[in-house]
Parts: C-alpha cells; sequence; structure tokens
C-alpha cells in the first residue's frame, strides 16, 4: 500500500518490536516517504540507532508531546517538499536542454568544460560567430543571463562537459 501513498510522512510505534524490519519494508517500497518512530525503549539507545539505520529520520522516546511530534512531522515533510522540488527543477532543466539542437549541445559541453568561444570553435570547426549564435541561443534557451547560471542548469540536469581533446 506504501507506494499508492501521497507524499507525506508515516509516524510508526517502535513498541511492537519489530519496528527497524517494518521501517526497511516500507523504505523498500518507497524510498521518499519519511518514518518518524515513536516509541519508548527503556532506555536502550541500541533501539533508536537500529530505527535509523532501518531509515528512520527521527526517533522520538516516550513521553513525547503533540509540540515534539508535530515538529518532527513538519521538519519530515520539509525533507520531502526539498526532494520534490529539486526533482522538479531538474526536470524543467532537462526540458529546456532538451530544446537544444546538436551544435549548441556541443558548445555547451565546451562551456562546461571551460573552453572560450575561441577554443570550442576551434574545436568544433566553427566559425568564431557561429559559436557566439550558439552560445546565445543557448542561454536564452535555458533562461540563463550569465554563464555560471548556465553551468548550474545544465549542471543540475546531469550534463557532462566535453572532454579537453573535444572526444
Amino acid at each position: 500500500m506504501a507506494n499508492a501513498l501521497m507524499p507525506g510522512c508515516t509516524v510508526l510505534d517502535l513498541r511492537g518490536g519489530d519496528g527497524p524490519m517494518a521501517i526497511s519494508e516500507l523504505k523498500a517500497h518507497r524510498e521518499r516517504l519519511p518514518i518518524v518512530a515513536i516509541g519508548s525503549s527503556g532506555s536502550d539507545v541500541a533501539v533508536g540507532v537500529r530505527a535509523m539505520k532501518a531509515g528512520a529520520v527521527d526517533c522520538l522516546e516516550a513521553p513525547w508531546t503533540a509540540e515534539v511530534r508535530l515538529f518532527a512531522v513538519r521538519t519530515a515533510l520539509a525533507e520531502v517538499r526539498d526532494a520534490t522540488e529539486r526533482t522538479r527543477s531538474r526536470d524543467v532543466s532537462r526540458e529546456r536542454i532538451g530544446t537544444l539542437t546538436v551544435r549548441e549541445s556541443a558548445v555547451l559541453e565546451g562551456l562546461l568544460a571551460g573552453g572560450t568561444n575561441k577554443t570550442i570553435a576551434c574545436t568544433l570547426g566553427l566559425s568564431l560567430r557561429t559559436v557566439e549564435i550558439h552560445r546565445a541561443r543557448v542561454m536564452e534557451a535555458l533562461g540563463a543571463q550569465i554563464l555560471l547560471e548556465a553551468v548550474l542548469i545544465a549542471a543540475g540536469a546531469g550534463v557532462r562537459s566535453a572532454s579537453p581533446d573535444g572526444e
């Protein structure tokens, strides 16, 4: 059932004894579903350690207050939101890069390798003006104002730089 759950947080009571195994099972089926483990270990730190190693994002020892439990859940949900935003940002970057032509992609890879317009032109066998045009189109397609911004967008999307010898 974990696969059908909306992004959220699971609060798992460890007092049943099979908490770490249950956490491992949940993590195996829904990687981004954070788990807040709660329980009473009788001052046995190993219980909390096993829960965290199994994949819990937090482990609350009884007696806990509603405020502490709510804070743990909010923190876990913030991590879900951050991960979702990173994924969305990466997907948008990949879509933008997907609009580039083969030559524009080659120019982008040259820029990622630290090449200048002149060295990229020489490597690709293009005129300097052609590289400048491709670079302008790359910047526009990525929605970047400066080269550093374009590099960060491309790196976030998983684009690799061209090797220094152009291969």
